[in-house]
């Protein structure tokens, strides 16, 4: 993502049910519960993620 000020974030998401279920069942588990991690990159410009 760029960020509004022109700088960069990476966000992975791990999952959409909560708890994070290894095996989420569509029918069971509740839905938008969103799990991510995220890395910001404050150097504006700068869009590698070491």
């Amino acid at each position: 993502f760029r960020t509004r000020d022109g700088k960069f974030a990476k966000v992975e998401i791990l999952s959409y049910y909560l708890g994070a279920p290894e095996n989420p069942d569509a029918f069971a588990d509740q839905s938008r519960y969103y799990t991510f991690n995220y890395v910001y990159q404050p150097n504006e410009g700068v869009t590698e993620f070491n």
